[in-house]
């Protein structure tokens, strides 16, 4: 049975977990909470993670037996050096896409190309973060037409 509301109660909307709203309008969580949470996700991996990571990718590729060592351990570093930009989850899941999309050892373009939604998504969260904390400006109106 539903219990009586008082009549001072505040009335609120709340968003069920399911909700489409991104994570930077989550008004359940301080505002400092959701920018540290954005600064975080885009937080470019570390160097031993981005290694690990993509020493995964390119465990599920054969090797030529005319390659040495050296020019693999040269290609994983030029690898590493190329998505250095990418934060961990972003580097993971467009690894993941990769290796179930192309038949050979992926290219840094290739893996960019599969970063790139998550990536646009994240500066869109982190542009529009900053203009609902941003002060209003105030701005002189416009003159009058003669």
């Amino acid at each position: 049975m539903d219990e009586p509301e008082s009549p001072n109660a505040t009335k609120s909307l709340t968003t069920p977990w399911s909700s489409p709203l991104p994570a930077w309008l989550d008004t359940s969580t301080p505002m400092a909470t959701r920018r540290q949470a954005l600064a975080d996700a885009m937080r470019p991996a570390h160097p031993q993670v981005r290694a690990n990571i993509l020493g995964l990718l390119s465990s599920r590729y054969p090797v030529s037996n005319t390659t040495d060592a050296a020019t693999l351990e040269l290609r994983a570093a030029a690898l590493c050096d190329d998505l250095d930009d990418l934060p961990e989850a972003v580097l993971r899941d467009a690894c993941r896409e990769a290796a179930r999309s192309c038949r050979f050892m992926p290219l840094a373009a290739e893996i960019v190309a599969f970063a790139k939604p998550a990536m646009d998504k994240l500066r869109d969260d982190h542009k529009h973060l900053m203009d609902i904390t941003k002060p209003d400006v105030w701005r002189e109106p416009p003159a009058p037409k003669p």
